[in-house]
């Protein structure tokens, strides 16, 4: 065990270095091992001249991941560099920062590491990985410690309702602030190794995305990176989520930022609300779901009531062995089961323009939303954004918040709009109540 440690924490310790070095044998090797680019500009010289100076020679692979080559680029063996994300000393308690975070009061948790470069270079190894998995390979990850965007997420910070405190400051390992990512930011779950600490959530955020943003300006990005690029040139998509008379201001974005973030991070550290605390990913164990359940036949009601409103079990049947059935959960979208949201998963952020809705199906797109028991589009993303997305709303609806989308054409007439009316809604009770009760014990 201690012999792989070292291995393991060696090959993670060579990534910045290799990915950035200034001292590579020719300027493409770099670009042609780690990130993607065609092998046309490419040769084995270049490759086997950079693999022996950062320490990979008769490796076959980044960081011992194989390479295969697709389409003519190099592609990494993603399961195995999952391996490596998931098991980062970066997602632990072992991670000395955190617990050194954990230990302050909440306004003091954010994490600098500019006196510790060994635990900043820790930072931009898993950061880079995560870039590599979720396709943003060309971004150049560092950490930020601007004073302006600070001041903002502790105002941020200071705006949570009292009913997450206990959440908050059990469970909270602090915040980074970063750039050169390709998300918004996102609460990376922390793992118990010591009955001392609970299981919690670390908060990133990307600095670059934040700045001087209202909630308006990026609620409307992100809606956009799910259409089309003709849906927005045909259509106008207008955002509006401020209380009323009130405009949308650069501290509700924060304020709204962590508390989604804040809601995953309480679905890390809290049993029963969904899956991915358990199995990390769908599909999930049949078995495992089955002999937790009081109730077999729907074992989404007793295990997981906060999903019974807006998702169902399906069990997938491509494998003989019973023990590795496995079930995904679908979304429920009544009273159309040919609805177009059941049948087209939402993709945000994506390059592919085919897994976005094109112009003839966003006015039926928002139709449909309104008749379902998701707060927003986002929220159909998979079960841990749906319950992200709710306590979000949840929070904000009390506050006086208003969120509605409306939808128009070329000529400036209204196609479509979007409310999220599940509050009062007697189909969406179980979801709500689900949510009122984890905030009201």
């Amino acid at each position: 065990m201690i012999f792989f440690m070292t291995y393991f924490y060696l090959l993670f310790a060579s990534l910045t270095s290799f990915a950035n070095s200034d001292n590579f044998c020719k300027p493409n090797d770099n670009v042609c091992i780690v990130k993607n680019i065609s092998t046309e500009s490419c040769d084995s010289e270049n490759i086997s001249c950079a693999k022996k100076e950062f320490g990979f020679e008769g490796v076959e692979g980044f960081l011992g991941c194989p390479f295969v080559i697709d389409n003519g680029q190099f592609k990494y063996q993603k399961m195995c560099l999952e391996h490596f994300y998931n098991n980062h000393v970066f997602r632990t308690q072992k991670f000395t920062p955190f617990i050194e975070a954990i230990s302050k009061p909440v306004k003091d948790r954010f994490i600098n590491f500019s006196k510790n470069s060994k635990w900043k270079k820790m930072v931009v190894d898993y950061l880079t990985i995560d870039n590599f998995l979720y396709d943003y390979p060309y971004m150049d990850v560092a950490l930020e410690t601007e004073d302006s965007i600070l001041k903002e997420a502790y105002n941020g910070l200071n705006m949570l309702p009292l009913e997450l405190d206990i959440y908050i400051n059990e469970h909270f390992y602090g915040f980074i602030l970063v750039k050169g990512v390709g998300w918004t930011g996102f609460a990376s779950d922390i793992e118990a190794n010591n009955s001392k600490y609970k299981p919690g959530a670390v908060i990133l955020i990307n600095a670059d995305n934040m700045k001087n943003k209202t909630l308006n300006d990026w609620l409307e990005f992100r809606e956009k990176t799910a259409l089309t690029a003709n849906s927005k040139k045909l259509r106008t998509l207008k955002m509006s989520y401020a209380k009323a008379g009130e405009k949308s201001t650069v501290a509700d974005n924060f304020y709204h930022f962590l508390l989604h973030e804040t809601a995953h991070l309480i679905a890390f550290a809290v049993d029963g609300i969904h899956p991915h605390k358990d199995y990390r990913r769908n599909p999930i164990p049949l078995k495992d779901l089955v002999q937790t359940s009081a109730d077999p036949l729907n074992p989404l009601k007793t295990v997981y009531p906060f999903l019974q409103s807006s998702w169902e079990f399906a069990v997938n049947l491509s494998s003989t062995d019973e023990s590795s059935t496995t079930v995904s959960l679908n979304r429920i979208l009544p009273p159309d089961s040919r609805s177009l949201l059941a049948v087209k998963k939402s993709s945000f952020y994506s390059e592919d323009e085919s897994k976005k809705y094109s112009e003839s199906e966003i006015q039926t797109l928002y139709n449909q939303l309104n008749d379902s028991c998701f707060v927003s589009l986002y929220g159909t993303t998979d079960f841990t954004e749906d319950f992200a997305e709710t306590v979000t709303h949840f929070f904000m609806h009390q506050q006086g918040y208003e969120y509605k989308i409306s939808l128009l054409d070329s000529q400036g007439v209204l196609k479509a709009n979007f409310e999220d009316k599940i509050w009062n809604s007697s189909a969406c009770r179980s979801k709500v109540d689900f949510v009122k009760d984890l905030f009201t014990k």
